[in-house]
């Protein structure tokens, strides 16, 4: 619930702001619930350093180490292939860049999407991203869990 409510309050600013869909109602439906699923599935690593740190301070800086290089090593700031060649190799694994190049396509349309890539393309990243962090972390996740109590 919380994320859809990030999401619904980040996507009714942009529109107050300016912000255009030039998709349908139904792709901006699909970018709402890929995001949403990406960010549950992100939260599993947070969830397991959370079980094995001592402080939430702890948990806050550790965290911030991994979305550090999964945002800024991505096209959320700039195009993709204006970073540095030896980014580029980052840039096409990191599961960051391809959320955003899917939201890309889903919410202005595939004439904004960096490169030869395909919405389609860039959902099925996106998901099969999900399913490897939920696969490594959740049971890790439980491990620690377990671990503690």
């Amino acid at each position: 619930m919380r994320h859809a409510i990030a999401v619904g309050v980040s996507l009714a600013f942009g529109a107050l702001i300016g912000f255009r869909f030039h998709t349908s109602a139904l792709e901006v439906l699909l970018a709402i619930a890929l995001m949403i699923v990406f960010a549950v599935s992100l939260c599993w690593i947070s969830v397991f350093v959370g079980m094995l740190a001592r402080s939430s301070g702890a948990v806050q800086g550790i965290s911030f180490l991994v979305v550090f290089p999964l945002t800024f090593g991505s096209s959320a700031f700039v195009p993709a292939d204006t970073l540095p060649d030896w980014m580029q190799g980052w840039i096409a694994i990191n599961p960051v860049n391809h959320v955003i190049e899917a939201m890309r396509g889903l919410l202005v349309g595939p004439e904004f999407m960096a490169g030869d890539t395909t919405v389609a393309g860039q959902v099925l990243w996106v998901l099969a991203s999900c399913v490897v962090l939920v696969a490594v972390f959740f049971p890790l996740a439980t491990w620690a869990y377990r671990r503690k109590i």
